[in-house]
């Protein structure tokens, strides 16, 4: 059975835009949500699902830098964004 942690991140937030890279003593929000994630004792994949809107490609290169699948989705629809993400890892 595989598992995946889907974690959401945008940068075009209404309340709070560019929160999932805003600095947190010294580390991107989202690098600090990652390295907590990766300590999980159940196996898992962790996904980072973004968009394709080109104001989401640095957490795209995030991800992959901090070794999370990133996953990018259509702007307009969370869910199928949760959806496909899950299925690019084949999780069950």
């Amino acid at each position: 059975m595989t598992t995946a942690i889907v974690v959401q991140a945008r940068m075009g937030s209404t309340r709070c835009p560019g929160k999932v890279l805003a600095d947190v003593h010294g580390e991107p929000l989202l690098s600090r949500m990652l390295a907590r994630l990766a300590l999980v004792r159940t196996p898992v994949k962790i996904v980072v699902a973004t968009t394709t809107a080109a104001e989401d490609a640095p957490i795209a290169r995030l991800a992959e830098r901090e070794g999370a699948f990133g996953y990018r989705g259509q702007p307009e629809d969370l869910l199928d964004r949760h959806v496909e993400a899950a299925r690019a890892v084949a999780a069950d």
